[in-house]
């Protein structure tokens, strides 16, 4: 992704971030979001601390605060974080910590944290590898990390990807447009050698979500060649 293309990309999501919680009220992202506090409560430590990076509007980051976590949540575009303050000014509960970063900087300063969740960010980087190793070098050795990428198996992300090709062509994309933003799909092979190649290994994969279905859909959809989305449990070496 270009600069150009990344400033594109956040002012799209800007666009957004009025409505952006109101996504976690369909059956696919409800799913997604118990899915993630599931695996933080089966994996992380008790009351330990988290880094939402990307945190978007701060659904996934207020729920673990909610069980008990530590949360220190960024993401680059502004609208996201003032609403996700907005709505932590609203809360009575321990709310997260929100910062807006320059995703670029924002590395460049010592940091370390235990546990990191990243969701649907990885696809809209242009080097995924080096995104992947920023993420371990700021965890501790030992520490869990769980991302969220476009599942490359899934044969209705395929047809996803033929429709906005087709959409892109007759100048008429007008649905999904967050992944027309993303470059790229990932299999478990591709994010084992990601992720290896940053001192990670995988310990457990989940796959997940049907766009505009159901919840009786969910068990469907954890099917490889179904869900769109999977799920990775990382941990770091040491």
């Amino acid at each position: 992704m270009t600069e150009k293309e990344n400033k594109d990309s956040i002012r799209h999501f800007d666009s957004r971030a009025e409505n952006w919680s109101m996504l976690y009220q369909r059956a696919s992202f409800m799913d997604r979001r118990e899915l993630f506090i599931g695996l933080a409560k089966k994996w992380f430590e008790d009351k330990s601390q988290v880094l939402d990076y990307g945190c978007g509007s701060g659904v996934l980051s207020f729920e673990l605060a909610r069980n008990g976590f530590e949360v220190v949540a960024v993401d680059a575009s502004p609208g996201m974080i003032s609403r996700a303050r907005t709505e932590s000014a609203s809360g009575s509960y321990v709310t997260p910590t929100f910062e807006c970063i320059d995703p670029h900087a924002w590395f460049d300063e010592p940091r370390e944290f235990e546990n990191i969740v990243c969701s649907s960010v990885i696809e809209y980087v242009e080097d995924d590898q080096a995104f992947m190793r920023q993420l371990s070098d700021i965890m501790k050795p030992g520490g869990l990390m769980l991302i969220s990428v476009p599942n490359a198996a899934s044969l209705i992300g395929r047809l996803q990807d033929g429709l906005l090709r087709i959409r892109s062509i007759l100048g008429t994309q007008d649905g999904e447009k967050d992944v027309s933003y993303a470059n790229k799909r990932y299999t478990k092979h591709d994010m084992s050698a990601i992720s290896n190649n940053a001192g990670l290994d995988i310990v457990e994969a989940t796959h997940f979500e049907i766009p505009k279905l159901n919840s009786w859909c969910i068990p469907l959809s954890r099917n490889y060649l179904v869900g769109v989305m999977t799920l990775f449990v990382l941990k770091k070496n040491g």
